[in-house]
């Protein structure tokens, strides 16, 4: 029964990556038009129906529908990657080198970038999941501080991807600060939301399996 139900969780996972990779949502907030994938929502499905020994493969497959999908040369799921990642390690280096290194990397890469360079203001927004670790470390971590993290993690990546793949101006970078806050918060509070809601069905289908295993007894 435990292995039907981890099938039947790595099938339903990979169904979201396939589905996720087609549908975008785009809205206006203000002065910023917001403009993302689904994938944006799922590093907490995932972490939720894949056991971690499985990760590699999912993340495989990931790598296989954006290279098959949209602009593979700008991010080729990474951002995608990275925030499921942070949803999924549990070693403390591990950790670390996801929140601290991967930030302190994408910061120098984006500072070094003639265009980044001066609108270096713009990727101090990566010290947030560094900031969040240390705050971790002490025992205050959280869903949301998981969520908050991975979603700035992703936009690191993303944007350093971003910055080097295609022709930009600083003045574009800098316009952009004001409305990163509003589209990360937005994507934390969703994370929170499908991994609630994610947590919900699980324990569902888990107190249904049981019930059914004593009726069979």
């Amino acid at each position: 029964m435990k292995n039907s139900i981890r099938v039947l969780s790595v099938a339903g996972a990979l169904v979201c990556l396939v589905a996720g990779s087609l549908v975008h949502f785009s809205f206006g907030f203000g002065l910023c038009c917001l403009r993302f994938s689904s994938l944006t929502i799922l590093p907490p499905l995932l972490s939720l129906l894949v056991p971690t020994s499985l990760i590699p493969l999912v993340i495989s497959f990931l790598l296989g529908i954006k290279f098959l999908g949209y602009s593979p040369l700008v991010a080729a799921g990474l951002p995608t990657i990275a925030a499921t990642l942070k949803w999924n390690l549990n070693r403390r280096y591990q950790d670390f080198v996801l929140s601290v290194v991967v930030p302190v990397v994408c910061m120098s890469l984006f500072v070094a970038h003639p265009v980044g360079g001066v609108a270096w203001m713009y990727s101090l927004y990566w010290l947030i999941p560094s900031v969040l670790f240390c705050i971790e470390r002490r025992g205050y971590s959280s869903v949301v501080s998981t969520a908050i993290s991975s979603v700035f993690l992703s936009h690191a990546v993303g944007s350093v991807l971003w910055l080097y793949s295609l022709p930009s101006t600083s003045d574009y970078w800098i316009s952009i600060i004001p409305c990163v806050a509003v589209e990360r918060a937005v994507f934390a509070l969703t994370m929170v939301g499908v991994y609630y809601a994610c947590r919900l069905v699980v324990g569902a289908i888990q107190f249904m399996s049981k019930q059914k295993q004593e009726r069979i007894r």
